[in-house]
């Protein structure tokens, strides 16, 4: 899977993430559906940026457009940084 990092919408990138699994697999449970969405929303970030969402996912009980934001919050962190 593609990674994506420093200017990429991740707001954009969680709703069209969100729209193909609804078409492709529209009986999957909310539950499967929301591990599976977390899953590869993960794995499509930056190696370093995937870190701090392992430590942000396992201190919280977020919804998918929330972990959007948090991924955009520390993204924009990261450029302020350079």
């Amino acid at each position: 899977m593609a990674q994506f990092g420093v200017g990429v919408d991740s707001r954009s990138y969680a709703v069209t993430l969100s729209t193909l699994f609804d078409r492709v697999l529209p009986t999957l449970n909310e539950t499967a559906r929301l591990e599976l969405w977390l899953a590869r929303f993960v794995e499509s970030l930056l190696d370093d940026l995937r870190e701090k969402k392992r430590i942000v996912i396992a201190g919280l009980a977020i919804d998918v457009f929330t972990l959007a934001e948090v991924e955009k919050q520390l993204n924009d962190h990261d450029v302020a940084a350079f």
